[in-house]
């Protein structure tokens, strides 16, 4: 269980750092934060697990992992994050404007800056929400706006896949990046999604450490659940 705990320490710091770092791409500028798999394509992105100890994985302290070179929480841009629900499997804000379904096992934690997400059921995974203004629309987003300082951050990186949609009839984007960090053996799969409506902006960003493919059909399934007003 102390491995695991480890592996879920680790996707939890990466995925704060890709949804700042998406987030501050919004403002010409790349913030901090992270994420994991994608909607129909989930399972590209994903390398075998590398044989490792529990001493070579271990965790960085927040203190001790930096965010990308541009980050600082000044960067990220100002939006309010609302009290939120989890409700007969179904989480959402309570303004009633974002929504999605979440399977049993799911905890989240609101930081003030994020909602983080986390099971211990899913070693190694977890995302989080973050809550922002639009400064580019989904549509003039590119894989190099979104992918941000994870192309220095990550040895061996590989853009897996990025497109521009739309999600519940909304303006989305979506993009999925793998790599090695640094202090790691295992290769990370991160998986952001943004949906835009009107001058509000929801970032979804996905964080897996090896291989879980339960966990890239669970991202599928709440991509395509996603509700916005």
């Amino acid at each position: 269980m102390k491995s695991a705990v480890r592996y879920i320490t680790l996707a939890s710091v990466g995925a704060m750092m890709l949804t700042f770092s998406l987030c501050g791409c919004n403002n010409g500028t790349q913030s901090n934060s992270s994420s994991q798999a994608g909607v129909g394509d989930t399972s590209g992105g994903v390398s075998e697990e590398a044989e490792t100890s529990a001493d070579e994985t271990e965790a960085p302290t927040a203190d001790e992992t930096e965010a990308p070179a541009e980050g600082d929480p000044s960067d990220v841009p100002d939006g309010d994050v609302s009290a939120a629900q989890i409700d007969g499997g179904r989480f959402s804000l309570n303004d009633g404007e974002f929504s999605f379904e979440l399977s049993d096992g799911w905890n989240f934690e609101d930081t003030g800056i994020a909602y983080q997400f986390e099971n211990e059921d899913y070693a190694g995974c977890s995302f989080n929400l973050v809550l922002s203004d639009v400064t580019i629309p989904a549509e003039d987003l590119t894989a190099d706006n979104m992918s941000g300082s994870y192309p220095t951050l990550m040895s061996d990186y590989e853009l897996v896949d990025f497109k521009t949609m739309q999600i519940d009839q909304k303006p989305a984007a979506y993009i999925c990046m793998s790599g090695t960090y640094s202090m790691m053996t295992v290769r990370t799969t991160i998986s952001q999604y943004i949906v835009q409506s009107g001058d509000k902006q929801y970032t979804l960003s996905f964080s897996q450490t090896g291989e879980n493919e339960e966990f890239s059909q669970m991202i599928a399934s709440l991509a395509d659940s996603i509700e916005v007003k």
